[in-house]
């Protein structure tokens, strides 16, 4: 009885955190695929988020435009975003775009353009 507890304990906890976990856009970007350690989020249309550059630096956006994060070291960098998005990009080139690798997960921020 105590491990049936456990389990459905356990599987409460997951799916209580899984909507929590599976609303934020998550992007995954290599900075060796050129030149500095900068990447660029061209973040458009309705914009109030919390961006994690996934280096320990959380910032918030209400403001459309291209945000830039320079990192210290190069390497793979998972950035997760939460909060309110409309349109991921501009519909132009942007700096930085081909370090984007992998998206893992367009979250629910509330896209209608990419």
């Amino acid at each position: 009885m105590k491990k049936l507890f456990t389990k459905l304990t356990l599987l409460f906890i997951v799916l209580a955190l899984s909507p929590a976990i599976q609303s934020q856009m998550i992007l995954e970007y290599n900075l060796e695929l050129s030149s500095g350690t900068t990447i660029t989020l061209p973040l458009y249309g309705t914009v109030n988020v919390t961006v994690d550059w996934g280096d320990g630096n959380t910032e918030p956006y209400t403001t459309t435009g291209n945000k830039n994060h320079t990192y210290a070291t190069g390497g793979t960098k998972a950035v997760s975003i939460s909060g309110s998005l409309t349109q991921f990009g501009s519909g132009v080139a942007y700096n930085n775009a081909d370090k984007l690798v992998r998206v893992t997960s367009f979250g629910n921020l509330g896209l209608t353009s990419l």
